[in-house]
């Protein structure tokens, strides 16, 4: 049976060893989330894309604005990312 010990404020704190596995555990769940978010990433870059390609197809003559558009939609889309990475440290 694992007893707790009393911290500064009277909280209990967990052992050494098991604080070094939940830290462990953590960093794990931090990269699954930076894959998550890079997945994310990679699929709305695909989706603006495809609808950008639809578009112009569409309407040849609005093309610079809608690749405008689309370059800042995927630039915001990869922001996740760098959001994620930065959070996840």
């Amino acid at each position: 049976m694992i007893r707790p010990v009393k911290g500064l404020a009277g909280f209990a704190q967990l052992p050494p060893d098991v604080e070094h596995v939940l830290s462990q555990h953590a960093v794990e769940i931090g990269s699954i989330h930076v894959a998550v978010a890079a997945l994310g990433a990679a699929l709305g870059v695909a989706y603006i894309g495809a609808k950008a390609s639809e578009a112009v197809g569409r309407h040849p003559e609005c093309s610079r604005e809608v690749m405008v558009q689309s370059f800042l939609s995927i630039a915001f889309a990869e922001a996740i990312v760098f959001y994620a990475v930065f959070l996840a440290q």
